[in-house]
């Protein structure tokens, strides 16, 4: 899966260290290339453990393989030195195969319920696994989403979203990668902060994040500004949803 990920021309590719198995006498050995200790990182462990670092590559390096094997595996305990990878475990949505670290189901339950999608996962064209998303670290530029259209504006398409529990169906959310049940809390949040018109003042808007669980720096939040624009206008449900979801305005 390592190549076929290579294959979507992420900006970092990854590897795996080749292993062999030694038979000698009546002894089995297995052996790889020595990795040194002190750049030896676990980047994500099979029960839903992210690193502190919580580098991009690798988290979307294993949220890709469930994307790309249809939710039937997913590559886990990713470990090593920068990208290149020793001993990771796969679990399997039937939990068969691959030995007793495979926890099936619940493993890859477990990574997406603590995974943040970051600027590699939104380049890579995968669904929110998280309604927290992650900024910073290794990023990709605009066209890298080429599951749109170069005239694609979710501006657009998202007019008849609204800041309503339940007003939104899986279609609708679908461009947004966004659950029901993940859409809902963040509506329900948006319709606590925003004025008669549905739209919400700009100094609002870090109590809401703080609300949706994100917790931006100065820059970030400096950043988030640049994408609404100048001035001081209020922000909409459908300006604030494009920015969240990361897609084009």
């Amino acid at each position: 899966m390592a190549n076929a990920f290579n294959a979507t021309d992420p900006p970092k590719r990854v590897a795996f260290l080749e292993a062999w198995l030694i038979v000698r006498h009546d002894e089995l050995w297995a052996v790889e290339p020595y990795m040194p200790k002190e750049l030896f990182k676990k980047y994500n462990n099979n029960y839903g453990y992210v690193s502190i670092d919580e580098r991009n590559t690798p988290q979307a390096f294993t949220h890709w393989t469930y994307s790309y094997t249809h939710g039937k595996m997913m590559v886990v305990d990713i470990q090593g030195v920068g990208d290149m990878y020793t001993d990771p475990q796969i679990h399997t949505a039937d939990g068969q195969g691959f030995g007793i670290g495979n926890i099936g189901q619940e493993g890859i339950d477990r990574f997406l319920d603590t995974h943040h999608c970051n600027p590699v996962c939104r380049a890579l064209g995968l669904q929110r696994s998280s309604m927290v998303p992650k900024d910073g670290g290794t990023v990709v530029g605009a066209r890298r989403r080429p599951e749109f259209k170069d005239d694609f504006r979710a501006s657009l398409y998202c007019e008849k979203i609204v800041p309503i529990k339940g007003s939104a169906s899986a279609e609708d959310l679908a461009i947004f990668g966004l659950s029901i049940d993940q859409f809902d809390s963040i509506a329900e949040k948006f319709a606590d902060f925003a004025d008669a018109s549905g739209r919400i003042a700009r100094q609002d808007l870090l109590a809401l994040l703080q609300h949706l669980g994100w917790r931006m720096t100065q820059s970030e939040l400096q950043g988030m500004m640049q994408h609404f624009g100048s001035g001081d206008s209020p922000v909409d449900f459908a300006e604030f949803l494009t920015w969240w979801t990361g897609l084009p305005q």
